[in-house]
């Protein structure tokens, strides 16, 4: 059995946990359509994508050691309701207030929609739903081994039935698996080989 072993960084994983934050306001200044209720119409996106822009970085401003995103979800009629999804670092949640007060003063620097302050919700109850996101790190020098070995398959006859033995060989995470008619050719090619050493 021949062994090689290399060294190459590994792929990993540490994982984060952040609280899901429902934000909602109201922008009387808007008209609503049908087609914000379907995220994938263009409306929505271009909507959606606008109101990220310019209310994403406040709150990245506010609280960079916590926050982790801002995504637009939902349209609603009542002029437009904006639903927006907002996610913390569990281990500093801002409160509900603090959250307001960012889009309370956000509120007069957003151009192309508006922001109605006494329509702003934060909803707490979504603060139970906790999800997992996953980071990937990087471990430099992390060992990788592989190995060559040489597979031996028998077949017995007895004369009443044969029995054929099956092998299997891993390479490279790749499974393999060998039966004695494609055994016989490897084995003579492997006895030849040697023999010519």
């Amino acid at each position: 059995m021949a062994s090689n072993t290399t060294s190459a960084p590994t792929s990993t994983s540490a994982p984060t946990f952040t609280t899901l934050i429902i934000v909602e306001f109201r922008s009387i200044q808007s008209n609503f359509t049908t087609d914000l209720l379907n995220s994938s119409s263009e409306a929505f996106k271009t909507r959606a994508a606008f109101i990220k822009a310019q209310i994403e970085t406040p709150y990245i401003l506010a609280f960079p050691s916590s926050f982790v995103s801002l995504d637009v979800v939902r349209f609603r009629q009542g002029s437009v309701i904006n639903t927006m999804e907002l996610r913390f670092v569990n281990t500093s949640v801002p409160n509900n207030a603090e959250i307001r007060n960012v889009l309370n003063s956000t509120a007069s620097n957003v151009t192309g929609f508006d922001i109605e302050r006494d329509s702003i919700l934060v909803n707490d109850t979504a603060a139970a739903s906790t999800t997992t996101t996953v980071v990937p790190t990087t471990t430099p020098n992390a060992t990788t081994t592989t190995s060559t070995t040489k597979t031996i398959v028998t077949t017995s006859t007895t004369t009443a039935t044969t029995t054929t033995s099956t092998a299997t060989t891993a390479s490279s995470g790749v499974c393999h698996k060998i039966n004695s008619s494609t055994v016989f050719p490897l084995v003579l090619l492997l006895w030849l080989l040697s023999n010519q050493q």
